[in-house]
């Protein structure tokens, strides 16, 4: 799915704020995207635009690729760009579940983490734009998740950043955020960072718990085999 204006109001509303924001000489795809967010009205999407500009240069984002990342961050913290959706759309998949974040949190490295989401949201979304934009399916893969980690308050309040930088500073990037292997802890972390999701990004949310069955025929409906993670073909003897 691309984005792009409706008819004739939303693209007069266009024209006036490429005026307005010129200045920044920004493709047309993201002044669509942040007058989208605040529903075609401009003066509060130049204020987010103008707000996510400055949060780019604070961190550094168009620099993120260079940075360093440190050995533990890919082990403990692994996420994956397998594929393309059937729209062409880039899938995003994060085993959340297995994460070992709270181990690097309590040893002070927060900040790390934290920039680690930055540079996954910006590979997202590099892959999304290299042709207009075409927006991410994201899966978060809940399996193995514990309260031990679930209920941690520290790693909570980066995982709370995080989603309001993406909220913040990619508006429209995501179609579709599917949840799967969900339990019932689910809810702690959800209802922490629940405040910082507009209600259009939660409209676009789909929540499945451990019948891999229903969940997997979701997904195949929406992305090709092959854009998916290969461990979910795999039967209970790793064939």
């Amino acid at each position: 799915m691309i984005i792009e204006t409706k008819n004739d109001q939303e693209r007069k509303i266009l024209s006036e704020f490429k005026k307005k924001v010129g200045d920044l000489n920004l493709e047309e795809m993201t002044l669509i995207r942040f007058l989208i967010a605040r529903e075609f009205n401009i003066e509060a999407a130049e204020n987010m635009l103008r707000s996510s500009m400055q949060w780019r240069k604070d961190h550094r984002m168009d620099h993120i690729f260079e940075w360093k990342s440190p050995e533990y961050l890919h082990k403990d913290l692994p996420y994956s760009i397998p594929g393309f959706d059937k729209n062409g759309g880039p899938v995003v998949h994060i085993p959340f579940g297995k994460w070992n974040h709270r181990c690097w949190v309590e040893k002070g490295y927060g900040e790390d983490l934290l920039r680690w989401g930055y540079r996954l949201i910006e590979d997202a979304f590099q892959k999304a734009t290299s042709d207009g934009l075409r927006q991410c399916t994201a899966i978060f893969d809940l399996g193995g998740i514990s309260y031990y980690q679930a209920a941690h308050i520290p790693s909570l309040k980066v995982l709370y950043n995080g989603f309001k930088a993406l909220e913040q500073n990619y508006p429209e990037m995501l179609k579709s955020i599917v949840i799967v292997n969900a339990p019932w802890l689910f809810a702690i972390p959800f209802n922490f960072i629940k405040g910082t999701i507009s209600p259009n990004t939660l409209s676009k949310l789909k929540i499945f718990d451990s019948n891999k069955k229903i969940w997997l025929d979701y997904l195949l409906e929406r992305c090709p085999e092959k854009s998916l993670p290969k461990a979910y073909f795999e039967d209970q003897n790793g064939n």
